[in-house]
Formats: C-alpha cells, sequence, structure tokens
C-alpha cells in the first residue's frame, strides 16, 4: 500500500513515538495508582489505631493509672470514655493526651454524677462530650484541635485556660459557670454558648484567637471583670443577651464586645470603662429597669456602627460620661444621662424619640460636648454645668 508524501520511515518513526507516549502514560497512570493506594493504606492504618478505652473504677482515681482503664491510660490514638455508672471523680494532676473524650452517658436510670478535675493540660485531638448529670472542673489546660461539648456543666476556676485550634460549645441545656475571687481565667480559643454561662466572680481575659460567641445567656455577677490580653487581644460577640441578674454592685467591662443582641442589666451596673468598647449593630438594644442602668465611663465608649439603629429600649437607662461615637443612630427610646465630661460624636446621630428622655450636664464645673447630630422629638432636660457645641454638632 502507498501514501503519497509519506515514507516508511517517518511511519515508523510516528508509531515508535506513540509507543512511547502510551508508555509514559501508562507509567504515569500506574504511579498515580500506586500513591492513590499508598494513600488509603496509609489513612486505612491511621483509622485502625484509634481506639476506645473504658473507665472501671466506680472508686474513682487518677487518670493515668492504667488499672482505672479497660485498655490502658488514652492517648494520642485512644479514646477516653468515662460512662461507668455512679459518683466518683477522675483526676488529671499531670499532662494528659486523648484522641477524644465521652464523660458520662446517656442512661437516665443513672443518676450519679461523674466529675473530671483538669488541673495539669489535657491536650484533646479529638471531639468530646461531657454529657448531663457530669462535670468537668478546669483549674489547668484545655488545648487541642478537638471541639468539646458542654451538655452537662463545665467549671472554669482559678487560672483555668482554654487555648488551641478547637473550640468549646456550651449547647441548649448546657451550663458553665466560670471564675474564682483573686484569679482570672484566659480564654484563647473559640468559645459558643448556646445554653446558659455565669460569669461568677474574678476575671475573664480575652487573649490571642479568643472569641467568645454568646448565642444563649451570659451572666455577670457583682465584681467580675472582662479584659484583655496579649498583644492581638480577643473579642466577645453577643448575639443573646449578656445580663447582669442580680446584685447592687458593679460588673466591668474592659474589652470590645460586639452587641448583636440585648445587655440587659437588671440590678447594679454595668460599666464599661479602661478602653472598654461596646459595638451596637443593627438591631442591638440596651434593656434595664429602675434597679439597674448602663454605664459608658469616662475612659469607655459606646459605638454605634454603620448603617445600624442602637436602642436604649423604653423604660431603660444609660449613663453616657464617656464617648458616643460611629455613623449609625443612637435611638433614645428610654433615658440616657449625658454626664460630667461625656461627648457625642461621628458621622451618626443620636436621636430622642418621642415618650424618650435625656437629662444633660453635672455641676461642678463639668461640660459635655456635641460633636455631631442631636435631635429631640421627646424631651431633654438641660440640668448643670455647660454644653459645648463643637465642629459637626448640631
Amino acid at each position: 500500500m502507498m501514501f503519497k508524501g509519506l515514507s516508511v520511515g517517518r511511519l515508523k518513526g510516528v508509531n515508535q513515538h506513540r509507543q512511547v507516549e502510551w508508555g509514559r502514560r501508562g507509567r504515569l497512570s500506574y504511579l498515580t495508582i500506586a500513591l492513590l493506594f499508598s494513600i488509603t493504606v496509609i489513612l486505612s492504618v491511621s483509622q485502625s489505631q484509634t481506639s476506645t478505652t473504658r473507665w472501671i473504677n466506680s472508686a474513682g482515681g487518677d487518670w493515668h493509672n492504667s488499672s482505672n482503664w479497660d485498655n490502658g491510660v488514652p492517648d494520642a490514638n485512644k479514646q477516653a470514655v468515662i460512662d461507668l455508672p455512679g459518683t466518683y471523680t477522675v483526676r488529671i494532676n499531670s499532662p494528659a493526651t486523648a484522641a477524644g473524650l465521652v464523660l458520662g452517658n446517656d442512661d437516665p436510670s443513672d443518676t450519679g454524677t461523674k466529675t473530671l478535675t483538669v488541673s495539669s493540660t489535657l491536650t484533646l485531638n479529638g471531639n468530646g462530650v461531657i454529657k448531663p448529670r457530669s462535670v468537668m472542673v478546669l483549674t489547668g489546660t484545655l488545648t487541642g484541635s478537638g471541639k468539646i461539648q458542654v451538655e452537662g456543666l463545665m467549671e472554669w476556676r482559678q487560672y483555668g485556660r482554654m487555648e488551641g485550634q478547637g473550640e468549646t460549645v456550651v449547647v441548649s441545656g448546657g451550663q458553665m459557670k466560670v471564675g474564682t475571687s483573686g484569679y482570672y481565667v484566659t480564654l484563647r480559643r473559640k468559645l459558643v454558648n448556646e445554653g446558659n454561662i455565669v460569669f461568677e466572680a474574678g476575671e475573664l481575659r480575652l487573649g490571642q484567637n479568643g472569641l467568645l460567641q454568646n448565642k444563649g445567656t451570659f451572666e455577670v455577677k457583682d465584681n467580675t471583670y472582662i479584659s484583655l490580653t496579649d498583644n492581638q487581644p480577643g473579642l466577645f460577640v453577643n448575639e443573646g443577651t449578656l445580663k447582669k441578674g442580680e446584685g447592687d454592685g458593679t460588673a466591668y467591662v474592659y474589652a470590645k464586645v460586639e452587641n448583636k443582641g440585648t445587655v440587659e442589666v437588671l440590678a447594679g451596673r454595668v460599666s464599661f470603662g479602661s478602653n472598654g468598647h461596646l459595638v451596637m449593630m443593627d438591631g442591638s438594644q440596651i434593656k434595664t429597669n429602675e434597679s439597674g442602668y448602663l454605664e459608658i465611663a469616662s475612659d469607655g465608649l459606646v459605638e454605634v456602627a454603620e448603617g445600624a439603629t442602637g436602642k436604649v429600649a423604653q423604660g431603660s437607662r444609660m449613663v453616657l460620661v464617656g464617648l458616643l461615637t460611629g455613623s449609625g443612630r443612637m435611638q433614645v427610646e428610654g433615658l440616657m444621662e449625658w454626664r460630667l465630661y461625656g461627648r457625642m460624636e461621628g458621622q451618626g446621630e443620636t436621636v430622642v424619640v418621642s415618650g424618650g428622655q435625656m437629662k444633660v450636664g453635672t455641676t461642678g464645673g463639668y461640660y459635655v460636648t456635641l460633636r455631631r447630630k442631636l435631635v429631640n422629638e421627646g424631651n431633654i432636660v438641660f440640668e448643670a454645668g455647660g454644653l459645648v457645641l463643637g465642629q459637626n454638632g448640631l
């Protein structure tokens, strides 16, 4: 057979070239298959190495004592399950690691309480859960990449720290009690509250990577302090209710709080000072009764975010002796007291609506300063001192 313009030698060269290409492709295919197979084997071996060990000592005892477990002490490849019926306490007094943690069980007939005390460091490489009727008492460090879910109770006390890439989630129905008088706890990981957290005493420090996201109720007591630490401190985001429900004293906030929900003061005072920063996002509100109020102290500030309307709700009271700023609208439906050297600035406006009130000024040589738009549709009483109209003041 003759091919015009194409020699046999050239055909042979083409065939050889194709054979080389197919050979290369074949080798690449074999290499790809071999690589995928190797990865599968490695993953299978890794998964097969993760096992479970269960607590078997009904009297409680030391986490690190192998005789207390049915499969030895938990480690990076071994999950700890503490679900033995009864009431007892397991103690971690030196550094411990586990592939995961189950504290408690779902047996309704087991009315006992399982308690795990962590006074050293517990590293969780996998997920953990604190079941109802179970308690973790953290005075040491909780860290690791795992997520721990609190369905029962976590007590976060003394100098306890939560760190690492994982997160702690207090689910609906779960509880956390925070703080010890004279001590501080530190948050350097994400803490999500969908249930109830009660900050009872001492100081809560928000450090680097610390994010406290409240979607439930976060209640503060008298003489508690929320503050910042580290060069890149953390943040409190309130999407639920930040509440002070009892006591005639003060709860202090020296941190940045992005409020997307409600700050509720039913007794005493919540004070934003020492560079404490309350950011009012759209739909957020300040709510109090006759027994409580919110204070923006002389070294604190409240900012209404761009496009947002923040409210001092009807029947509520806010005292401004620091700075009100931002490009959004602060709407006063209740009472705002503008005292001492309080300042209102920014591109936004403050509006006292019909039924709302503002009381202005303090005796003794003090003056308040207006550098933003103030609209009165309700009632303003200028009681004492001076009122300075500055740049952009209207």
